[in-house]
Order: C-alpha cells, then sequence, then structure tokens
C-alpha cells in the first residue's frame, strides 16, 4: 500500500486517468453509450422500486416482474388469511408461479417441501460461508462465492424445480466440503544429514 502512494507512482496514476478522461470526452459515442446504460438501469430500478412500495398504479406500472411480485405477495398473504392450512401439505406440484423460489415451495409442496428445499440451500451457504474464510482451494472459493448469486436467487426469481437449482446442488454436493481437495502444505522429506544413522 505504501509503495502506491510514492510520488512517482501517483503521477503516473495521475497522468493515466488525465488520459483515460480526454479520451472519453472527445468520443461523444462512448459517452452517449455510457449515458443511455446509466440512465436506463436508474430508469427500469425506480420503476420496480416504485412498483414494489405501491407508488405506481396498475394502469401505468413500467416493471411487469415486480408487480408480478406484489401480486403473488398479495396472493400468499390471503392464503395466510383465508386457508393457512393448505401450506401443510401444499397446493401441489407447480400450483402457481410465484417468481420467488422460496415461497413457491412453500405454496405448492407445503411445510415438508420448503423445509428440504431452504433447509438444502442453508446447508449450502454455511458451507460456502465456510469455503470463503478457508480459501485452501481455489476451486471450492470460486463455487463458495458463485453460489451466493444463486442464495439471492431464492428471493427474487425462478421455479424451486428448475433444473438451474439442481445442477447447483449437485455441483455444490460434489466439490464443496471435500477433505481430499482442500490443498495441504506438503510434508517436506528429511534431508540425508538429518537421518541418524
Amino acid at each position: 500500500m505504501k509503495s502506491i502512494f510514492t510520488p512517482r507512482n501517483l503521477l503516473f496514476m495521475g497522468i493515466l486517468l488525465a488520459a483515460v478522461i480526454y479520451f472519453i470526452s472527445t468520443q461523444q459515442f462512448i459517452i452517449n453509450i455510457l449515458s443511455s446504460y446509466s440512465e436506463g438501469f436508474y430508469k427500469s430500478f425506480l420503476n420496480a422500486m416504485s412498483t414494489a412500495l405501491g407508488l405506481n398504479k396498475k394502469d401505468d406500472f413500467a416493471d411487469a416482474s415486480a408487480m408480478g411480485r406484489v401480486t403473488n405477495l398479495n396472493y400468499f398473504a390471503d392464503i395466510l388469511e383465508k386457508d393457512p392450512w393448505s401450506l401443510i401439505l401444499g397446493k401441489g406440484y407447480r400450483h402457481r408461479y410465484m417468481d420467488m423460489p422460496v415461497l413457491e415451495s412453500l405454496v405448492d409442496c407445503g411445510i415438508p417441501g420448503f423445509l428440504t428445499f431452504f433447509g438444502m440451500n442453508m446447508i449450502l451457504l454455511k458451507a460456502s460461508i465456510r469455503e470463503m474464510k478457508k480459501g485452501d482451494n481455489p476451486m471450492t472459493t470460486f463455487l463458495a462465492y458463485f453460489y451466493i448469486s444463486y442464495f439471492v436467487g431464492l428471493f427474487t426469481a425462478g421455479r424451486p424445480v428448475d433444473t438451474a437449482y439442481w445442477f447447483v446442488f449437485v455441483v455444490m454436493i460434489r466439490f464443496v466440503g471435500i477433505k481430499y481437495l482442500d490443498r495441504r502444505p506438503l510434508v517436506q522429506k528429511p534431508e540425508t544429514s538429518d537421518i541418524v544413522s
């Protein structure tokens, strides 16, 4: 860290930054591309948030995905209020597309399906965090970080019966938490001078 802040390195980084800024400022099409991407992202983020918070009217909402989740959350709340007993065994395989796999596993497969699906994901999350902390094996560390995106997906997209989840389960079960994959320090052979005859 100290070497980064030496005068020579700071001067080099300043010249490099000035060159990049000058290049981008002379290329109008790059500025147009960057501004359109950032504007599009900002618009879709605002539409999703305002739809989720109920600020958009149903007639003029712009984010169909977020509106679908709001509708599904209302459907789930309606089940909890009017028919909570149906959640014990569920309403049946692929009863309703919820776009939130955790909730769908509860609605479709009941408490046993929810405990199995969410429990499996919690076990994989714990194993991933353990692998991230250990960092013994580059492949298992990569898989651990990769799994986090799937864990977030449990609340945002897909179905619990999608093959995408089952492929991840298979890969994680095969490679994460396996002892022989950990890098162990090599045992050094004793030198011949150390051997007592």
